[in-house]
C-alpha cells in the first residue's frame, strides 16, 4: 500500500483534483439546466411546454372560454403509436430523435397562435383557438399523414392516434383534456393512427 501511495506523484494527483473538479462543475452546470428548463416551463427533449406548463395554459383558456359565450377551443390529444417498439428496437438515442421529429411536425402544421405542449412520454396537447371543427379535423389529419411519411422513409412502422374535443360556453362543465384524451384512446381501440372526434360518430 506504501510504495502505491510513494509512486503516486504530485502530477497525478493534480490531474485527479482537476478531474473531480470539471465533473462538478458538469454536475452543477446540468443541474441549473435542468432547473432552468422547470421554471422557463419548456420540456427538455423536444423544447415545447412540458406538462406543468401546458396544463396551466389549458386551465387559463378554459377560465376564459366559462367567461365569454363566443369563444370556443379544440384540444387534440395525441399519442404516438407503437412508440415503446422504437426505443426497444433502434435504442432510446433514436426514440429522442423521433419525438423532436414529430414536434417539428406539430410545429409545421400549426399556427403561431397554437400552443403546443408535451403532456408526457409520447403524449401531447394541442390547444387550438379561433378555429372551426373542420379546421382542427384537417389540422389532425396533416399531422397524421406527416407522420406517416415519415415513418415510412425511415421504416419504424409508427404513426399518431388523435382525439380531438370542442370546448365552449355550453359545454363548460367538461374537461376538456380528460375528454380528448379518452377519444383518443377509443380511437387506438379502434384501429390506430386516425382521429376521433368527442361526441361524434365515429364508426
Amino acid at each position: 500500500m506504501k510504495e502505491m501511495f510513494d509512486s503516486f506523484s504530485l502530477k497525478d494527483f493534480s490531474v485527479l483534483l482537476l478531474f473531480f473538479l470539471h465533473w462538478v462543475v458538469i454536475t452543477v452546470l446540468a443541474f441549473r439546466c435542468r432547473k432552468y428548463q422547470l421554471l422557463s416551463g419548456k420540456d427538455g427533449l423536444t423544447g415545447v411546454l412540458n406538462h406543468r406548463a401546458i396544463e396551466s395554459v389549458a386551465n387559463t383558456k378554459i377560465s376564459r372560454v366559462k367567461r365569454y359565450e363566443n369563444y370556443s377551443l379544440f384540444f387534440l390529444f395525441i399519442d404516438v403509436d407503437d412508440f415503446k417498439q422504437v426505443n426497444e428496437k433502434r435504442g432510446h438515442r433514436i426514440g429522442d430523435g423521433l419525438l423532436r421529429d414529430i414536434t417539428e411536425i406539430m410545429v409545421k402544421n400549426t399556427r403561431n397562435s397554437d400552443i403546443i405542449g408535451r403532456w408526457g412520454g409520447d403524449e401531447f396537447l394541442l390547444i387550438l383557438s379561433e378555429i372551426y371543427l373542420s379546421g382542427a379535423k384537417a389540422v389532425a389529419e396533416k399531422i397524421i399523414n406527416a407522420v406517416n411519411d415519415l415513418s415510412r422513409e425511415n421504416d419504424l412502422g409508427i404513426g399518431v392516434t388523435i382525439g380531438i374535443c370542442e370546448f365552449n360556453a355550453s359545454s363548460a362543465e367538461k374537461d376538456p383534456i380528460g375528454a380528448s384524451n379518452e377519444t383518443m384512446r377509443e380511437a387506438k381501440k379502434s384501429g390506430k393512427n386516425q382521429f376521433f372526434v368527442y361526441g361524434s360518430d365515429n364508426s
